[in-house]
């Protein structure tokens, strides 16, 4: 389940890039979208890094990770 979830989130800001409004606020650096995922279980949040594509734990020690590397911004 949690592979479907992980995958539903990266399809949804796959998406999120396709609205002409969103995707022209992140080509100007003014907005970034960023996928998490919840654990129910071990409270644990999991944040998608764009550069590695991998979810990797926001434990709050680094960086957030960027969902969309401004390398990776698309119009289409």
């Amino acid at each position: 389940m949690q592979v479907l979830t992980q995958e539903n989130v990266i399809s949804q800001l796959h998406h999120l890039r396709t609205h002409p409004s969103v995707a022209a606020k992140m080509a100007s650096g003014q907005l970034f979208i960023h996928g998490w995922v919840y654990s129910i279980e071990t409270s644990e949040i999991l944040a998608y890094d764009a550069e590695r594509d991998t979810f990797v734990p926001l434990d709050g020690t680094g960086p957030t990770p960027m969902a969309s590397p401004k390398a990776r911004f698309s119009a289409d």
